[in-house]
């Protein structure tokens, strides 16, 4: 993860193993208690090497699972993960190509009360929002620019909402991304890579 709060990384036998001397990662439900082994959860991690900026109990926006089984490599202090299935909130394709993650677009913007961005084709972006009756087309206009700062030329429409779509489990997707190239950063279940040896 981009927060250096988690390592997991493969065995021979292709079980992805998480590093806990590098950070302490949990999966938890929506109440925030311990996921079963074989639930998916929310991913939060407490990283243990940063001391410039400690982070405890971050939700980096990953939804996985614990193993049920040990491993037969035999490295059963290290806690496997049985499956990634998905990141909550998708991967912005730019018109140049650059993947990216966005954040602060809604940062003081006062009269927002929830928002969601639909990424439609790679130059066409849809921002639904609840807002209060404040709402007004200078944070309009607010909202297209810090867009166009961070993904760069790109058609953007605002679009007042009474509700914004959510997960089957009711958590709110804020970035949504139906560019083609991002598709895999979707909620869809993914599983973990046979083979290979990749950190993640």
């Amino acid at each position: 993860s981009v927060e250096n709060c988690a390592l997991a990384t493969e065995c021979e036998h292709g079980s992805l193993h998480v590093s806990p001397d590098l950070g302490i990662v949990e999966i938890i439900d929506q109440d925030g208690s311990p996921t079963k082994p074989g639930h998916a959860g929310r991913i939060v991690c407490t990283g243990l090497l940063n001391e410039a900026q400690p982070l405890v109990r971050y939700e980096i926006g990953d939804v996985g699972a614990w193993s049920q089984q040990n491993c037969p490599c035999g490295r059963n202090h290290l806690p496997v993960l049985r499956e990634v299935v998905g990141r909550l909130n998708d991967v912005v394709l730019a018109p140049d190509g650059r993947e990216m993650i966005l954040h602060s677009v809604f940062a003081n913007v006062p009269h927002v009360q929830e928002s969601q961005i639909v990424q439609e084709t790679q130059r066409r972006f849809t921002v639904r929002i609840l807002a209060n009756d404040a709402f007004g087309p200078q944070d309009a206009e607010l909202i297209r620019n810090r867009l166009r700062e961070r993904v760069g030329d790109i058609d953007v429409e605002i679009e007042r909402v009474q509700e914004l779509e959510r997960t089957e489990h009711g958590k709110l997707r804020t970035v949504i991304s139906r560019a083609s190239s991002s598709s895999r950063y979707t909620q869809a279940q993914r599983r973990v890579p046979p083979s290979g040896s990749q950190p993640r």
